[in-house]
């Protein structure tokens, strides 16, 4: 069964709870943003990652034991409301908040594509796309 083109654009739309969300986090104009989601223009998954990560943070303190003043919620409870709040399964929001990281998007400097973090670590600043195009035969 195929799913309409309606469908996939409607799961790709951040809310608008999520959106006044990412403008405090991000320090960017809540209007902008929601031209850019209308667009279609924002990145989804990495906006929810960012959304995630901030609820975590802000619910946990960013501490990885719960102090004696948050004892009202457990990680476990924290973690299904997380869950249920974006509608996410509870092994996405587990890796999400258990990478310790701060991921890197990275882009081609020549054509905009993204690119891997493991070939921008070893200096590579353009895709391999652009890299074959450089090559004289």
């Amino acid at each position: 069964m195929s799913r309409s083109l309606d469908d996939s654009f409607i799961e790709r739309v951040l809310r608008d709870k999520d959106l006044q969300k990412l403008s405090s986090v991000l320090n960017v104009d809540l209007e902008e943003l929601r031209h850019m989601n209308d667009l279609c223009l924002l990145n989804y998954d990495y906006a929810r990652e960012i959304l995630i990560k901030n609820d975590w943070k802000n619910l946990t303190g960013g501490l990885s034991m719960l102090e004696e003043r948050n004892r009202f919620y457990t990680y476990p409870e924290i973690k299904a409301a997380i869950c249920a709040e974006y509608g996410e399964t509870p092994k996405l929001v587990n890796a999400i908040i258990s990478t310790h990281q701060n991921k890197q998007m990275y882009f081609c400097s020549e054509c905009g594509k993204r690119m891997l973090p493991q070939k921008r670590k070893l200096g590579i600043d353009v895709c391999e796309t652009c890299q074959m195009k450089k090559i004289d035969i």
